[in-house]
């Protein structure tokens, strides 16, 4: 298996961004979908999904917390009308532990848009 983590005993919290190159559009469902996972020889931290636009945090998720040696599919909604003051600016998506100690397994990352 392929996946990402953030997040150790040694080093604490961490995490990771990508700016993409879409902007966000008016009626426009987004829907940002990973896999949150849980080392088995590991503490799970804890985590932050978040979909930004232009910086600002438009939609977040910290709920999941998978079993030792799983990983829980998330999935983040959000639908922008046609009055955000954010329209036009670029999207991010930000994944970070929260935790002091430990680490949280991220795969899977994908974001769809869906025209209202």
């Amino acid at each position: 298996m392929n996946c990402g983590y953030v997040g150790t005993v040694a080093e604490g919290t961490g995490g990771i961004f990508q700016a993409l190159s879409a902007t966000l559009q008016a009626n426009t469902t987004y829907i940002l979908r990973m896999y949150i996972g849980h080392r088995a020889d590991n503490v799970f931290t804890g985590y932050q999904a978040s979909l930004l636009a232009g910086g600002i945090e438009i939609a977040s998720d910290n709920t999941l917390n998978p079993a030792a040696g799983t990983f829980l599919e998330d999935t983040i909604t959000v639908s922008i009308g046609t009055t955000s003051p954010l329209l036009g600016q670029v999207l991010a998506i930000s994944i970070k532990s929260v935790g002091d100690q430990g680490q949280v397994d991220i795969d899977n990352v994908s974001l769809t848009a869906i025209s209202e």
